[in-house]
């Protein structure tokens, strides 16, 4: 088949073909959006202890906001809860300070993620509970602060951070 009714049906086939590629790009990109990515961005986790001191007091008031919003609901934290609760010198602990935003940044990856497992909640629950006995249970990092001995530095802490860092 030649001639103008050949052109004709070419035409048509390219519209079609070119509407239906139109939809495709719509369509991937709907599941794009459904999909998480197998590779997702990486995110730069500084650790506190490469903190600078410019960066230090917006991130000590950033996690000092999660804990009170987030980590003093449960009983293992709340001031007053016995036996223990997270006394409030935590932050002139580094070695506390870096373990409670790897806890908030894994709550964060639980509860603000859109790539969350349905299992992630408990293996969350699970971690807060294995940080509790680190820090604030019987013996734990925390335990002379929570008693009557009172705030006791970390060995080698020289004190760099001053409590208005937080309390502004």
């Amino acid at each position: 088949m030649t001639g103008p009714v050949a052109d004709d049906r070419i035409t048509r086939v390219e519209e079609r073909v070119s509407v239906l590629a139109r939809q495709v790009s719509v369509l991937a990109d709907a599941v794009a959006k459904l999909v998480p990515p197998e590779n997702p961005p990486a995110v730069a986790i500084v650790s506190w202890f490469d903190v600078t001191p410019d960066q230090a007091p917006a991130m000590l008031r950033d996690l000092a906001g999660w804990i009170d919003t987030v980590l003093l609901r449960y009983t293992e934290f709340s001031p007053g809860s016995a036996p223990a609760g997270l006394p409030a010198c935590w932050y002139r602990h580094p070695d506390v300070v870096e373990e409670l935003r790897a806890l908030r940044l894994a709550w964060l990856a639980v509860y603000r993620s859109a790539s969350a497992r349905p299992r992630d909640p408990a293996d969350w629950h699970d971690r807060l509970q294995r940080t509790a006995e680190r820090l604030v249970r019987n013996g734990g990092r925390l335990w002379r602060c929570i008693t009557n001995e009172g705030h006791r530095a970390p060995p080698g802490w020289s004190g760099g951070l001053d409590p208005p860092l937080i309390d502004d």
